[in-house]
């Protein structure tokens, strides 16, 4: 996720990474869920959260995640070259 991704790079705020307008309680409950500082700007909700700091774990993770991004991408672009060459 951003988060780990920011926590492993150490990132200290990401600033305005969510923004939503004022009704939509689903994505502000999100961002209170990483404990964002809400804020309304022009009608929108902008928040401002703080990645906890990482560990071995969330680093191992990242890693694997990344892997494995990369296979199914290769596995993707070989998928595609098969359909042009029929």
């Amino acid at each position: 996720t951003v988060t780990r991704h920011a926590a492993n790079q150490k990132i200290a705020l990401l600033r305005g990474s969510l923004n939503c307008l004022i009704e939509n309680a689903k994505m502000r409950a999100i961002a209170l869920k990483y404990d964002a500082d809400l804020r309304i700007e022009d009608g929108a909700v902008i928040a401002d959260i703080v990645p906890k700091s990482s560990d071995y774990l969330s680093r191992v993770t990242e890693a694997f995640d990344d892997r494995i991004g990369i296979f199914l991408a290769v596995l993707d672009l070989q998928s595609r070259l098969r359909g042009k060459a029929a």
